[in-house]
């Protein structure tokens, strides 16, 4: 899904991106949607909050950017994103209420053909019920974008590139299962979003414990900076307001959403991926560049090499990857089995 959004956005950056090899250095959206897909890993597969936390730690330890000031404000805001969400959904979840044999799966690779050409990819959660003949896929989502059922956010969904692939991977694994009915239905694929935040430590207010900080008489700016220093936020201040935000007053951050599509829109849609897949694998086509695509999701990271004011080997914001696909490196994979209501790992 990743190389054929690539490829609609812009023919030349998949070349950049799935020919050539090269990618940008990790942004921060980046590290905390994959941060919070550990947390919510660590959920599915029935894990506590204390674990999960546990698990999210973990994931950081290899990564000294998580160890700066902007890495430990950005681990404080995940960390809230996860208490907000087991607050709001362990007790009582309707998509993880299983009576009968089901099995979870997190990070689920996959791999099928379709029309000669081969999908592969991992799915976030996949949910199969073997004695209905079910299969469900949960797809995490973490967005800076505020976020409503009905909103535009979601109108894209019934035929989006990665729900159509996930949807027909999930159906694959159904079929494969020799419990399952002849003729299933079609998977379900659910938006799971989490609207983060943009907030970090500072003054605080009266409704904080705070005073209003402004210039005295005769105060110089040295006295100034201190009283600020001495009203601004704590981390500790900071990560308690986060969590008090996501786990009590505002569980609206957290909206689950049922793609809706048809089996004839589903064929319909994979059967216009495959056409332009075929289109990607035609040298002449890559050398395309949609220009009106350079400032989408924040700017291409390849605009220097397309303008001729960089290369590729040579830049500071790209690196060279052995494997264009590192996301599927044959970990995850785990799962746990539910056999009436009791769980086995």
């Amino acid at each position: 899904a990743s190389s054929i959004n690539a490829g609609l956005q812009c023919p030349k950056l998949y070349k950049f991106k799935y020919v050539d090899g090269y990618r940008a250095e990790g942004s921060t959206p980046m590290k905390v949607g994959t941060l919070v897909h550990k947390g919510l890993e660590a959920y599915w597969l029935g894990k506590d909050l204390s674990n999960a936390v546990m698990d999210m730690q973990d994931a950081c330890m290899n990564d000294e950017w998580w160890q700066s000031s902007d890495g430990l404000v950005a681990f404080l805001k995940c960390r809230a994103y996860i208490h907000g969400y087991y607050k709001k959904y362990s007790l009582q979840d309707p998509l993880r209420t299983f009576i009968q044999s089901t099995t979870v799966w997190t990070e689920k690779e996959f791999e099928f053909t379709w029309a000669d050409v081969t999908f592969k990819g991992k799915l976030d959660v996949l949910v199969i019920g073997h004695e209905l003949g079910t299969a469900r896929v949960i797809e995490h989502k973490t967005t800076g974008t505020a976020i409503e059922v009905g909103g535009v956010y979601f109108d894209r969904l019934p035929m989006d590139v990665q729900c159509t692939i996930y949807r027909q991977a999930a159906l694959e694994i159904l079929m494969e299962d020799s419990r399952t009915p002849w003729d299933p239905e079609l998977p379900e694929v659910h938006y799971d979003v989490i609207e983060t935040s943009r907030s970090a430590p500072k003054q605080k207010t009266k409704a904080m414990g705070g005073k209003s900080v402004k210039r005295r008489k005769n105060e110089t700016d040295e006295e100034l900076a201190a009283r600020k220093e001495a009203n601004h936020e704590t981390i500790k201040e900071f990560e308690d307001r986060m969590i008090e935000t996501y786990e009590w007053h505002d569980s609206s951050k957290y909206i689950r959403h049922e793609v809706p599509c048809t089996m004839m829109q589903h064929t319909d849609r994979l059967t216009e991926l495959v056409e332009y897949v075929k289109l990607l694998k035609n040298k002449e086509f890559l050398e395309i560049r949609n220009s009106t695509a350079c400032g989408s999701y924040g700017g291409c990271s390849f605009v220097d090499v397309c303008l001729g004011r960089g290369r590729l080997d040579d830049s500071t914001k790209l690196v060279k990857l052995e494997n264009s696909h590192p996301e599927l490196d044959g970990k995850g994979n785990n799962f746990v089995s539910f056999t009436d209501g009791h769980r086995e790992y």
